[in-house]
């Protein structure tokens, strides 16, 4: 049995979330809510940017709370739980390839709200192997 067979369950589902009744309501994001499952349904990957408080956050939790009823799970991860528990060379990538098949298998969405570190996860002095060239491929397949 692989480590990794369970590789989403460290992140957060955000879905589930809300049918807890975990997160805040969101106001006045309709809009935006509406463009981003629209971009998602059409399996495409969506990068969302600006300074901090403007209601990227706001957007993902209003997504999750409209999907509450649904079975798609929108996980969340931070760029160091797609690193936990991995200490050897090879480790992590293997991590994050079973991330990406298992989100692909469930229907996620992965939401990762520190995007701006993949390009400096899993670097070493001695290697510039990155979380961000790791997942490239199920990106830009759209398979993720």
């Amino acid at each position: 049995m692989s480590n990794f067979e369970n590789a989403l369950s460290e992140g957060r589902d955000l879905v589930a979330a809300a049918r807890r009744g975990e997160l805040e309501s969101v106001r006045a994001r309709e809009a935006e809510i509406q463009a981003l499952e629209e971009v998602l349904n059409l399996g495409s990957s969506v990068l969302l940017v600006g300074p901090d408080g403007v209601g990227k956050s706001s957007v993902i939790h209003g997504l999750a709370q409209r999907w509450r009823d649904g079975e798609r799970p929108i996980i969340e991860l931070s760029t160091t739980s797609f690193m936990a528990g991995t200490k050897y060379l090879g480790e992590w990538q293997s991590k994050v390839t079973a991330i990406a098949e298992q989100a692909q298998a469930a229907g996620a969405v992965l939401y990762i709200p520190d995007v701006w570190n993949l390009p400096k996860t899993g670097r070493t002095d001695k290697n510039d192997n990155n979380l961000l060239d790791a997942l490239k491929p199920a990106l830009t397949s759209k398979r993720v």
